[in-house]
Formats: structure tokens, C-alpha cells, sequence
């Protein structure tokens, strides 16, 4: 398996992309569980996974 070392996601980021994001934004352990992995054989954990609502949110999630 792959050793891929990823920053932890601050508390800060998450706090300012909800100012701006009107979707859910998820970081619990049960979330980031069940999104990953797809139909593949590849499973990579996510720092949190965000459900936009709006094209706008999409455009903060990306920014």
C-alpha cells in the first residue's frame, strides 16, 4: 500500500470555509470512512468530505 502523507486539515480552514459554505461540511470519523473508497481498490481517507448545496459553495470548496 501506499504511504501518502497528508497535512492534518486545521481547525481554521474548516472554520473559514463554513462563513462562506451554506452545505454541510463533515469530519467525523464515520464520514470520512464511507467516502474513501469508490468501486476501485483504492481507499484513501479523507480529511473531511463537504456536501455543497449551492454553485457557490462549490466554488469555496475549490478555492
Amino acid at each position: 500500500m501506499y504511504n501518502i502523507q497528508i497535512m492534518p486539515l486545521s481547525p481554521d480552514f474548516i472554520n473559514d470555509l463554513s462563513k462562506v459554505f451554506a452545505g454541510e461540511i463533515r469530519t467525523d470519523m464515520t464520514t470520512r470512512i464511507l467516502y474513501s473508497t469508490d468501486a476501485s481498490i483504492y481507499q484513501i481517507e479523507p480529511l473531511g468530505v463537504a456536501f455543497p448545496r449551492t454553485q457557490s459553495d462549490l466554488a469555496a470548496a475549490m478555492e
